[in-house]
């Protein structure tokens, strides 16, 4: 569910006219760092760390989810 909502609020950033934020964030981070296929998997394990941290975050907190 965090991913889709990170997404979305990627979208409402404009740090550059005409380009959102989820590719100026790929183009000027991670694609110098690591070219095109290095730089992408680079972009994925940030945010799978980023929700890694999310979690242990909340775990830590004991802020739990019922369903």
């Amino acid at each position: 569910m965090m991913s889709g909502v990170l997404v979305k609020i990627y979208g409402l950033i404009r740090p550059v006219p005409g380009k959102g934020f989820y590719s100026w964030f790929y183009e000027t981070v991670f694609k110098p760092i690591g070219g095109e296929l290095n730089g992408s998997l680079l972009f994925a394990l940030f945010h799978v760390g980023l929700f890694w941290l999310l979690g242990w975050w909340l775990d830590k907190k004991k802020i739990y989810i019922k369903v």
